[in-house]
């Protein structure tokens, strides 16, 4: 199945409703989004000027030339599609449901059963065409490849990170962007769907229209669920080193199975609410609890004290 990328720390469900991500809420407020904080190594330390560079991805060769009936192409009936097994148009919303993202100028699609079932002549061997498997009564539907910031057709649609959950890779598509709300390199940060200050978290190589807007928050602060009910944990991130402008504190979206206090992780957010992996460069690799350096909570236990795990100089930092 594939899903939307977030960078490195987790995976979310693909979503297709308009308006259902990046609403996660934070109970906390008064200073959030004033502490910063990192996940990966950065050249500089946070809180010296220039840390990471500016990446042009509008600056990208296109590598497809699609024609009239294509997958992705716009449409106004079936008969507009010439591509897949059962090609089918979406004039209006994916799978014509009114309930999912619109598709500005109608989209060609297809069911499919594998990648090569939504192959054409003009498409980018490169960043082929792929098979979603969108899931329930949905099922599987051809979605266009893309590989940089020009060939999918504005507006309405974003070449969006795809995660392959099977094999674990990043792929790219032409996907409606209808809730991907924020620039992540716009430095005046956004503001999410429910009023809440937030930080854009990139979900396409466009910038416009490029990621979604997740709230700020605090070590100790409760994140709400979204409208579907998807869970969110205060996390620190710095998505500087790629170009991005976002680096502080999200309510981010939670895994499934979060891993247990002190023991082994990966990314970000695998811990249970209220810890994080230290894998930083030296990290232990291992869920630390969270805590501000210099704040007298969140507490440490007895034996460790708030470390600058982050190298940040102030603000977050981890229970070691």
């Amino acid at each position: 199945m594939y899903r939307p990328w977030l960078p490195s720390p987790t995976l979310v469900l693909l979503t297709l409703i308009a308006g259902a991500c990046g609403n996660g809420g934070t109970g906390g407020g008064g200073d959030a989004g004033t502490d910063g904080g990192a996940t990966q190594d950065l050249a500089k330390r946070a809180c010296d000027a220039g840390a990471g560079s500016k990446v042009d991805f509008a600056a990208a060769p296109t590598g497809r030339a699609p024609v009239a009936g294509d997958i992705g192409f716009g449409c106004t009936t079936t008969a507009d599609c010439k591509k897949g097994p059962r090609p089918v148009c979406w004039p209006t919303t994916l799978f014509n449901n009114t309930r999912y993202l619109p598709t500005a100028g109608g989209y060609c699609s297809s069911t499919c059963a594998t990648d090569a079932d939504c192959a054409d002549s003009n498409m980018d061997p490169n960043n082929p065409n792929l098979c979603i498997d969108f899931g329930g009564t949905d099922g599987k539907a051809c979605i266009a490849g893309c590989g940089d910031a020009v060939t999918c057709r504005p507006p309405g649609y974003s070449c969006t990170y795809l995660v392959n959950t099977d094999s674990n890779t990043v792929l790219t598509g032409c996907f409606p962007n209808g809730n991907l709300d924020c620039n992540p390199t716009d430095k005046a940060g956004c503001t999410t769907g429910t009023g809440l200050t937030g930080g854009c978290v990139r979900q396409a190589i466009e910038d416009s229209h490029g990621g979604n807007c997740l709230s700020v928050c605090q070590p100790s602060d409760s994140c709400e669920p979204d409208n579907n009910g998807n869970t969110f944990q205060c996390v620190y991130l710095d998505f500087r080193g790629g170009g991005d402008a976002f680096v502080g504190s999200l309510c981010f979206p939670a895994v499934a199975a979060p891993k247990d206090p002190g023991t082994t992780c990966q990314f970000a957010n695998d811990c249970a609410d209220g810890y994080q992996c230290d894998s930083g460069s030296g990290g232990s690799n291992k869920c630390l609890k969270l805590c501000r350096q210099g704040k007298p909570t969140p507490k440490c236990s007895t034996g460790t004290t708030c470390q600058d795990a982050f190298n940040i100089c102030s603000g977050p930092g981890l229970c070691k």
